[in-house]
């Protein structure tokens, strides 16, 4: 059977993933490879070599450019591809090399990579008898890469080309946008208008697309709009690091990278546990927070470019074809930046019916254009966890009761969840039900414990952790009961997901119809 593998050549990082090993899953390439949020990425970066030995990339070659000013790295060759392929990226001596040259070298010490991740070397007659099968049966022979949705003819024969020297005997390429839909699982096998928010280390860019079964069989989508600033990763890098260098008289440009690399860390760490430390030469180690990093944000303009960006393109959808936020399915966060804190919020606040995937950031494009190869199909399923706000009624303190657990495929039919309550002995009369989406942002999923009843629960242990907790039916959490004088009053309630991904209940009390078949709330 066929191994397919799929590549999400990013400007800043790539992501190879393949299903050799039956499922879908990220390659890991040694010495090339870096850790991006628990994602192996490769960085888009060559640094080139004296002629006869290979050129490094990825994190090869980023170590070798530790200091940030070496001529003959390149990094950032991507955006060039096409109308610009000529322009020289890098110089090594004498000789100028061009963004197709650092594309075509990225790309060939890939290949060289995957194949020695398979394959070790071991030189000699060993060495050229694999060479020889490698051209015979290429490891990268079926190959599908993802494009912007914006790309022209030319960049596109420039991606065609390189696929093809990795050894492609099956190309396919398929939009970005697409790509990322089918990563976070999305069924775009039906009509669907999906807004994505790719922000890297270089550049903040949307794309409204709409999908249907064509785009199933094309690898492309109808774009309705398009907006992108320039702000990405990077900046904030930077301006992290001013945060705390530029008080220094003696700060020096040989410090840049360096520097850079610790707040990116830094950035990180804050984003995702909240606190971190910066540390830095001989300097006094000093705290970062994601309070912090939210005030940099801020004061630099990130969160206002992403408001300006989101309107722009929501405007576009208007003027153009006649639609508002609401007629947006669907809201993908791809791209480190996406982890952001903040990013996840405002891109709610801007889509309130729309459904927001957030915790694949790095790795959903080159998952989905994978998928995309295998011909799978992809249900309609939900990809966070719902679960029920509790208070323990001995601690009184909240946990979680989960109902539909992420991946739980709608409608759901005869899989729905049924659960007995007992009012609250001090309030006998009504019963409160907060439903609650719990969101990752940008973190692993929670761990949910089975109890003695089969039920899983979530006991937040951090005060912070209780913010990752949205509850999706304001308003009508308050259920009234009719007054009783039973004290053994149950409650019986089941649970249903409808097509439309409305969470539906019917509330039994005793023989008596409180609910039925009513919505509680819509899941994103």
């Amino acid at each position: 059977m066929s191994i397919h593998y799929a590549l999400d050549f990013g400007t800043t990082n790539s992501v190879l993933t393949s299903d050799r090993n039956g499922g879908v899953e990220v390659v890991t390439l040694p010495d090339v490879s870096a850790d991006r949020a628990r994602t192996p990425v490769v960085p888009s970066a060559v640094c080139f070599t004296a002629s006869g030995s290979p050129h490094l990339i990825g994190q090869s070659a980023i170590s070798q450019n530790v200091l940030g000013r070496l001529p003959n790295f390149a990094q950032g060759f991507k955006r060039k591809l096409g109308r610009e392929s000529h322009r020289a990226v890098a110089r090594l001596d004498e000789k100028a090399f061009s963004a197709r040259q650092a594309a075509v070298a990225f790309f060939d010490g890939l290949r060289a990579a995957v194949r020695h991740d398979i394959h070790p070397r071991h030189g000699g007659l060993r060495g050229w008898w694999d060479d020889l099968q490698d051209r015979r049966h290429p490891l990268l022979a079926d190959l599908t890469l993802t494009t912007p949705v914006d790309a022209d003819e030319l960049y596109r024969r420039e991606i065609t080309a390189l696929g093809l020297r990795l050894g492609a005997r099956t190309l396919r390429l398929l939009d970005e946008p697409v790509a990322a839909a089918l990563g976070y699982g999305v069924n775009i096998g039906r009509e669907l208008v999906v807004l994505v928010v790719d922000w890297g280390g270089g550049t903040l860019d949307i794309s409204i697309v709409r999908t249907g079964p064509e785009t199933l069989v094309r690898g492309r989508a109808e774009v309705l709009a398009k907006s992108a600033v320039p702000i990405g990763g990077d900046d904030v890098d930077t301006w992290i690091a001013g945060q705390f260098l530029v008080p220094l008289s003696d700060f020096v440009t040989e410090w840049e990278v360096d520097a850079a690399q610790e707040a990116a860390r830094v950035k990180e760490t804050a984003s995702i546990e909240g606190d971190a430390m910066f540390r830095f030469r001989s300097l006094p180690a000093r705290r970062f927070t994601r309070d912090d990093l939210r005030g940099v944000l801020a004061e630099h303009g990130a969160y206002a470019a992403l408001g300006r960006a989101l309107a722009e393109a929501l405007e576009q959808l208007r003027l153009r074809h006649g639609l508002g936020p609401g007629a947006i399915n669907e809201a993908l966060l791809v791209g480190g930046s996406s982890l952001l804190p903040g990013v996840d919020e405002r891109v709610r606040a801007a889509l309130p019916t729309a459904r927001v995937s957030e915790w694949n950031v790095f790795a959903a494009v080159a998952e989905g254009a994978c998928v995309y190869a295998r011909g799978a199909h992809v249900a309609d399923q939900i990809y966070h966890d719902y679960a029920l706000r509790m208070t323990d009624d001995t601690t009184r303190s909240v946990y979680y009761e989960l109902i539909f657990p992420a991946g739980t495929c709608y409608p759901t039919a005869g899989a729905s969840i049924q659960r007995v309550y007992i009012p609250d002995p001090g309030s006998p009369n009504e019963i409160v039900f907060e439903v609650c989406e719990i969101a990752r942002l940008g973190r692993e999923p929670v761990s949910w414990m089975e109890e003695a009843n089969g039920r899983r629960t979530w006991r937040p242990t951090a005060p912070a952790d209780h913010a990752r907790a949205l509850v999706i039916n304001e308003g009508q959490t308050i259920l009234r009961l009719p007054a009783s004088r039973n004290n053994g009053r149950r409650l019986h309630v089941t649970y249903n997901l409808d097509r439309e991904r409305y969470l539906r209940w019917t509330v039994l009390d005793g023989r008596n119809i409180l609910r039925d078949n009513e919505v509680l709330g819509r899941l994103r």
